[in-house]
């Protein structure tokens, strides 16, 4: 049901959801309580729906929106940590995220990248949600942090 509910949700084209400011926070806040508390049935997902949601949250990283952001920074903050504390321990979610992950290489370096931007040059004083998931993206995947850097 919750792919199913998400699938409809995510239906809607990224660059539209992201231009109604109230469908975005609303899509936003569930992905954001959905990586929070539920974090196992959203490691559950297709390979497909959960890339879309990182890709959704990676162009919402981009908002200038600090609501939007702070939310899409939640997101990556709770997928990260989550996958941190549990990869070691063998956890079915975290091994589903990592190979969630592995299916786009591309897309953690990429959110790293937006995040140090978003903390160096925009304008909003949002910097506290934005350097939140730093530090567990970056514990998360080493390999981020060292093209971030490049």
């Amino acid at each position: 049901m919750l792919e199913v509910s998400l699938r409809g949700a995510l239906s809607v084209p990224e660059s539209d959801i992201l231009e109604y400011p109230k469908l975005a926070r609303a899509i936003l806040a569930l992905l954001e309580i959905l990586f929070r508390n539920h974090i196992d049935s959203i490691s559950s997902l297709s390979t497909d729906l959960f890339i879309q949601i990182l890709n959704l949250t990676h162009m919402g990283l981009q908002s200038s929106d600090a609501s939007i952001c702070a939310l899409c920074a939640g997101v990556i903050d709770h997928m990260a940590t989550y996958y941190f504390l549990n990869i070691r321990k063998n956890k079915p979610a975290a091994l589903q995220i990592s190979e969630h992950l592995q299916s786009d290489s591309d897309i953690t370096n990429q959110i790293m990248n937006t995040l140090f931007t978003q903390l160096l040059f925009s304008s909003h004083s949002n910097h506290w949600a934005v350097t939140r998931p730093i530090l567990s993206l970056m514990l998360a995947s080493e390999d981020s942090f060292d093209f971030a850097r490049v």
